[in-house]
């Protein structure tokens, strides 16, 4: 499994990776509310996310080039 973070414009945080069991997954989390709180979106491959939903997130997001190249190519990261 991984897991890495991301800061996001208007406090919010990207949380996203691979898992063997959901495959990639993301969450965006808004830093402003309660902390017990549901993230704002969590989708993960097991439930229906596409790759290009995961890749348009990680290039909007101007994640790690290096997890894009590695998603496009279906491959753990």
């Amino acid at each position: 499994m991984s897991r890495y973070t991301k800061q996001l414009p208007e406090e919010k945080r990207l949380v996203y990776g691979w898992d063997h069991a959901l495959g990639y997954f993301y969450e965006i989390w808004d830093l402003t509310s309660d902390p017990d709180s549901p993230p704002l979106k969590d989708r993960c491959s097991m439930f229906g996310m596409s790759r290009n939903e995961m890749a348009e997130v990680l290039i909007e997001s101007k994640a790690n080039r290096d997890h894009i190249q590695k998603l496009a190519l279906d491959l753990p990261f």
